[in-house]
């Protein structure tokens, strides 16, 4: 048996959008990690008169357009924009 040309491509194109409408696996996305113990930390004096110098202590500098430090310890980074 012998089917149409018009068949065959309606059904590889019922095949072909089915693979693009299905749901997509999203669990990896809602797997957000859920911290019920949230603090907020306030700036307090201290925080406010430290010196870049001592921010910067256990600090790599990065020059460039912007200065740049990266902590050694864990690696987060601080910039310093000049006006």
């Amino acid at each position: 048996m012998v089917l149409p040309k018009n068949v065959i491509k309606c059904f590889c194109l019922i095949i072909t959008m089915s693979f693009f409408l299905t749901p997509l696996n999203t669990e990896a996305q809602n797997k957000k990690k859920k911290n019920d113990t949230e603090t907020v930390v306030t700036p307090s004096k201290k925080d406010k008169e430290k010196s870049i110098k001592e921010l910067t202590k256990s600090s790599k500098k990065i020059d460039g357009l912007f200065t740049i430090y990266q902590d050694t310890i864990t690696g987060s980074l601080q910039m310093i924009v000049n006006e």
